[in-house]
């Protein structure tokens, strides 16, 4: 049960740091389409 709950945890963990990760690079993608470097 312990090992159970300690694999969830990571998981849970992992889940968040992909989650984070996947958040950002879409928001990065989105800036550069709002912005466009046309207008430099």
């Amino acid at each position: 049960m312990i090992e159970l709950k300690l694999a969830t945890e990571e998981e849970h963990i992992y889940a968040k740091v992909i989650h984070s990760l996947i958040l950002t690079s879409i928001f990065f993608c989105f800036g550069l389409q709002m912005f466009p470097q046309s207008n430099v």
